[in-house]
């Protein structure tokens, strides 16, 4: 087929509004925009919205906020709640974490404030930079800690009770699993547990006084030998290891 120059010229001008629509679609699939209500918040900062008539939880992505018994918390959560609770946003959600389905999202309230940018600027969260928050964030942030704003004004506290935060919620989710081990009548169905600095390992359901510093689970027996820890059966009446 011969074009003529009207032909290309129609080309050139037809190609942006292509790539337009295609970084438009691109954008509506890797995200799940709707309104919302915000109709409540928790003390770890995860809201519930409504979607399709169906409760929905979501929280702010590219921000990690101090949540319950965290530096801070009590601040953030009372701005939260004075800023969304009762009142309509635009949710784009990016994701879901964990079993629980909660989706990370950005809001965007009825003045066409991003509330992930503000409440960075307030320094009531910090960059997750495994999820690549956009620069607006970096700077935000960046800014609030050069005021020593929100957690910026005793870093070293926020870090440390997330840390205990995690801790706990390991050594929680190891007692779980524990309890529910020692109800098993099939001894075949267990997880071991192994100390970094002893490098030994026995059943999870005989150890106790977990640090999660020092602490490695194993799948099978086996995967423990593998990585030269040595086993230790679970002792006869006698004190459980320590791990």
């Amino acid at each position: 087929m011969n074009f003529t120059m009207g032909n290309n010229m129609f080309v050139f001008k037809f190609f942006p509004l292509i790539l337009i629509i295609i970084s438009s679609v691109t954008w509506a699939d890797s995200t799940n925009v709707y309104f919302s209500e915000v109709i409540a918040i928790d003390r770890n900062n995860i809201m519930t919205v409504l979607k399709n008539g169906k409760r929905r939880l979501i929280k702010l992505a590219y921000l990690r906020t101090p949540i319950k018994n965290e530096y801070k918390n009590k601040i953030v959560h009372q701005y939260l709640n004075d800023t969304l609770l009762n009142k309509w946003v635009r949710v784009s959600e990016l994701s879901g974490t964990g079993r629980a389905k909660v989706y990370r999202a950005i809001l965007r309230d009825d003045n066409q404030k991003y509330i992930n940018v503000v409440v960075a600027a307030k320094g009531y969260g910090v960059p997750v930079k495994i999820e690549q928050p956009p620069q607006s964030i970096f700077d935000a942030s960046k800014i609030a800690k050069k005021h020593k704003k929100g957690v910026w004004d005793n870093e070293a506290k926020f870090s440390e009770d997330r840390t205990n935060t995690q801790s706990k919620s390991f050594l929680t989710y190891l007692d779980k699993v524990q309890k529910t081990l020692e109800q098993q009548k099939n001894s075949n169905n267990q997880i071991f547990v192994g100390n970094k600095e002893s490098r030994s390992f026995t059943p999870l359901k005989c150890a106790s006084k977990f640090d999660k510093k020092d602490t490695v689970i194993f799948a099978t027996k086996h995967v423990g030998l593998n990585r030269n820890y040595l086993f230790i059966p679970c002792p006869e009446n006698k004190a459980s290891p320590t791990y």
